[in-house]
């Protein structure tokens, strides 16, 4: 695994979604809820963006983390035993469109992929480089200007997606254990197996990960409370309907 400083997660990150985009954790909360220093220095010091094509902030990270346990007592329906025993103490980072979470292991500074009565699977071996993969992946959406969703023929388009992730790969391997190729890949290596959240990602031009994205009502909620124009802000994007 590669250790990625918090200057080269900082830079990555602002210039996937800019300074202002960025949420950092409140010093006093991340210390007493995160054992793990270089967790706890990356949520204060770089912290995580409001909002990305693929993940979205959980509301409580503003003011004070919530954990699977406390969400498993708000929404007990939600969760299983096994799942709430195995992630009770872990901080709900944020959750992707379709409801799975992003969880910290506030011991170990781990992230990984909760889907609501699965299986937990890692997503990334450090915060930082969860924060830099997110950020990678973003800058990366492009090819010669064009997001890859509008990309002819389709292999450009799936040739560069899979240069995204073999860096990923590299600097994160265990988190692509068991990874199968993409689709475009097959003849490499078998089916894609949907359980595992970057191969979700990685097969992401059926959802639309790969074509521009505007901010959310929530996100201009948040922008607006703190006084920000994101219309005047770069990098641009355009506004939610």
């Amino acid at each position: 695994m590669t250790e990625l400083a918090l200057d080269t997660v900082r830079e990555r990150a602002h210039e996937a979604f800019g300074e202002w985009t960025m949420v950092r954790a409140d010093a006093e909360w991340a210390t007493a809820a995160v054992s793990h220093e270089p967790t706890r220095r990356m949520l204060v010091e770089v912290g995580l963006p409001v909002e990305t094509n693929i993940f979205t902030i959980d509301d409580a990270f503003f003011v004070l983390p919530t954990t699977i346990g406390a969400l498993a007592v708000e929404h007990p329906d939600w969760w299983g035993s096994d799942q709430v025993a195995a992630y009770r103490n872990w901080i709900a980072l944020g959750c992707e469109a379709n409801a799975a979470r992003f969880v910290l292991d506030p011991e170990s500074g781990r992230v990984h992929f909760l889907v609501l009565g699965g299986d937990g699977i890692l997503q990334s071996s450090t915060l930082a480089i969860f924060v830099y993969a997110l950020a990678h992946f973003e800058t990366r959406r492009h090819l010669d200007g064009v997001p890859l969703d509008d990309v002819e023929p389709f292999e450009r388009a799936a040739e560069a997606n899979y240069e995204t992730f073999r860096h990923l790969s590299l600097v994160d391997p265990p988190a692509f254990e068991g990874v199968s190729p993409p689709p475009w890949a097959e003849s490499q290596g078998g089916e894609l197996d949907l359980g595992h959240s970057w191969e979700w990602i990685a097969d992401g031009f059926a959802d639309g990960l790969f074509s521009d994205w505007t901010w959310s009502d929530k996100a201009l909620r948040y922008f607006a409370t703190r006084g920000i124009d994101p219309q005047t802000r770069e990098p641009r994007r355009t506004q939610a309907d």
